[in-house]
């Protein structure tokens, strides 16, 4: 696969310019999601992790015409998951988060039955836990 010094250089920009969050999509779905993102007005970086990793690049928005146009690079769950285990041993600032994110998508993947969307009050609550408990890491409550 790549070597420590390329994952290392991954983790380090993730560490300063990523974000890792547990979300619900709607309020009309208890699904809570894990998605990782990176911001950047430097494009070529963030098409690096699409094609290394996945996901998608999009943005080229400004938020004033004198400023650079902003990108952004997406993944979520099993993706997420994968980008984060590679990563966590390199990271410093958001090692919690992603140690939390990653044990998060793991009981996801145990627990979710394949053949269907339902998921049970059980759940909704164990999974509404792992949301409250990323917002209190980034010290968002």
């Amino acid at each position: 696969m790549y070597k420590d010094c390329d994952m290392s250089y991954y983790a380090g920009f993730f560490d300063g310019e990523g974000c890792i969050m547990i979300k619900k999509p709607s309020k009309a779905c208890m699904n809570y999601i894990l998605e990782v993102r990176i911001t950047n007005t430097y494009r070529p970086i963030l098409e690096e992790y699409a094609r290394i990793f996945g996901g998608t690049v999009h943005g080229g928005t400004r938020l004033q015409a004198q400023y650079k146009e902003k990108w952004q690079w997406c993944i979520s769950s099993k993706k997420a998951f994968e980008f984060l285990k590679a990563i966590v041993p390199f990271l410093r600032l958001k090692r919690p988060e992603a140690e939390l994110a990653i044990e998060f998508q793991g009981l996801k993947k145990a627990t979710d039955n394949q053949h269907t969307n339902k998921c049970t009050p059980e759940k909704v609550r164990e999974r509404a836990g792992y949301y409250w408990r990323m917002r209190g890491l980034k010290n968002v409550i």
